[in-house]
């Protein structure tokens, strides 16, 4: 196993995840930042990738689930990619065009947080392998996805039934998932930096 290529794996990972975190913020800007955001999603998996590679090479056991959470994480890249996409090109010109947008949109972020779900169970069997605690990693990142969830769901209903009464309920419901999927952001970042370190160390 080439000792090097592992640690640069674990620190494309990171940084990328970070990177995730300061375009989402940015994309209130422009729509731009949307898509690089996505983009960081697949090149954190690419360094997970790059790490199981190396781990395969040495026969451990992590670098099958490993790649399994890399390969999670392609999909979501694609969702996010996909969803970018329709959005800046798609132009609702009615109410029901605003509606359909924002359904397709919550539907996207439902299934993007699904499979983060999924990339942190496949991740944290990795994790066991290499006997190292996911900690507020494997917290952030379950926080987080469920997080989008609520606020994905809050919009959904929102579009399929716009009234006061559901702008008011799912509005809060919303903010709230959009909180916490802000808090859970945090401790991803930061487990995965204290992961890094131990890693790389």
């Amino acid at each position: 196993m080439n000792q090097q290529q592992y640690k640069l794996g674990w620190q494309i990972a990171c940084w990328s995840t970070l990177a995730i975190a300061v375009c989402q913020l940015l994309f209130i800007a422009t729509n731009v930042f949307g898509i690089i955001s996505a983009i960081a999603v697949g090149a954190v998996g690419y360094g997970f990738y790059t790490a199981a590679t190396e781990l395969e090479k040495s026969g451990n056991a992590a670098a099958t689930e490993m790649k399994a959470s890399a390969t999670t994480l392609f999909m979501v890249a694609a969702i996010n990619i996909i969803g970018m996409i329709i959005g800046v090109a798609v132009k609702p010109s009615s109410a029901s065009g605003f509606s359909f947008a924002l359904v397709f949109a919550a539907l996207l972020c439902i299934a993007a947080a699904v499979l983060i779900i999924m990339f942190r169970n496949k991740i944290t069997l990795a994790l066991r392998h290499l006997n190292l605690e996911n900690g507020l990693f494997g917290a952030g990142i379950l926080v987080y996805a469920i997080g989008s969830i609520v606020a994905a769901f809050g919009i959904f209903i929102f579009a399929v039934a716009p009234s006061l009464s559901t702008l008011h309920s799912m509005g809060v419901l919303a903010i709230i998932g959009g909180i916490a999927a802000m808090v859970g952001a945090i401790l991803w970042i930061i487990g995965m930096f204290q992961l890094t370190e131990k890693v790389t160390k």
